[in-house]
């Protein structure tokens, strides 16, 4: 699986690269597969918000649930490309994966030999 960052309508979107071809954005995509299995739509909204909000951090975070939901999209995009939102990625601009990053280091905060 190969998460990745790009510019949707001037917004930076997470997203999955599919078959080295496509990118699947993870929030349309969640959204769009709880609607297809009959959840409302204000709870299809909060919980893919929530586990699977659009930038990358958000989705790094939301840990093994996410990790799971990822699968759970991956698996019902595969099985529905008529209707999944996708985009080739030859027309997206990826972007950096973390836009903002909790910490910088640059590895040199301890003294090595002379």
């Amino acid at each position: 699986m190969k998460l990745l960052s790009y510019l949707k309508d001037g917004r930076v979107r997470s997203g999955v690269l599919l078959d080295d071809r496509y990118v699947v954005d993870l929030n349309d995509n969640c959204y769009a597969m709880l609607i297809d299995r009959g959840e409302d739509e204000q709870y299809a909204e909060r919980y893919c918000g929530a586990v699977l909000p659009p930038d990358m951090l958000g989705v790094l975070q939301s840990g093994d649930e996410g990790l799971k939901l990822i699968n759970s999209v991956i698996d019902w995009v595969k099985r529905h490309r008529e209707i999944a939102v996708m985009r080739l990625i030859s027309d997206v601009k990826l972007k950096a994966p973390l836009t903002r990053a909790n910490m910088l280091r640059d590895f040199l905060a301890f003294r090595g030999p002379c």
